[in-house]
């Protein structure tokens, strides 16, 4: 009976541990040319049609206007991206302020409250800045 009751104890203990995510990552550095690497991240974001608010090509800065998508909940997001030129090498670093529409008030009002990032889509555009830097590699 001692071993049925510990067992459930560990069971319910660490069978409802949440799996814990992957830590995202913010920042990429490309073997690229600050140039190349600066235009390859305004064609991604252009491409994807998030509107930018600030662009500042001496200082490294982008930040983008609040873009909101529907997925299932109202969310929206904002990106500071800041491109640095290294030794050989360009450094693109995305910070996101990521928020959801919390519905839980009476009278359906409610208010935005900061979520945490799954880094999926500082991931893709990552890959989608490297696939553009490939691109114009080969054209060249």
């Amino acid at each position: 009976m001692k071993w049925i009751v510990l067992g459930l104890v560990v069971l319910f203990t660490f069978g409802c541990a949440a799996v814990p995510l992957a830590p995202e990552q913010k920042e990429r550095v490309y073997q690229a040319d600050y140039d190349r690497t600066w235009f390859a991240v305004l064609d991604v974001l252009n491409e994807r049609v998030i509107p930018l608010t600030i662009v500042q090509k001496d200082s490294g800065l982008i930040i983008t206007d609040v873009v909101e998508a529907r997925t299932g909940m109202i969310d929206r997001f904002k990106l500071n991206i800041s491109v640095r030129q290294q030794s050989n090498a360009t450094k693109v670093r995305i910070d996101g302020r990521f928020e959801y529409f919390n519905r839980s008030g009476s009278f359906d009002l409610g208010r935005w409250e900061v979520q945490e990032s799954t880094g999926k889509l500082e991931s893709e555009l990552f890959r989608s800045i490297e696939k553009k830097l490939v691109a114009t590699l080969v054209k060249e």
